[in-house]
């Protein structure tokens, strides 16, 4: 079942790099009540699904020490 997540790409110093925070609603973005944070320097991948018939924008993460993340956004500039 998919639903609806806020995310915020964060952008550290170079030492740490970047982190994407996945929120649940708006108001936990307010809150700053984060349900995932995953620091891009772990990822292995990150790429664009393009085979997916039911999301046309879509991306995937891959990490080393965990399922991959399939994330669907509204729109193709979203995605990129």
């Amino acid at each position: 079942v998919w639903h609806e997540r806020f995310f915020i790409l964060r952008v550290y110093n170079s030492n740490v790099g970047a982190e994407l925070v996945m929120y649940n609603s708006l108001q936990n973005v307010k809150d700053n009540n984060s349900s995932l944070n995953v620091f891009l320097r772990d990822a292995i991948h990150i790429g664009i699904c393009s085979q997916s018939h039911r999301f046309s924008n879509a991306f995937v993460v891959v990490l080393s020490d965990r399922s991959p993340l399939l994330l669907a956004a509204k729109n193709e500039l979203t995605v990129r």
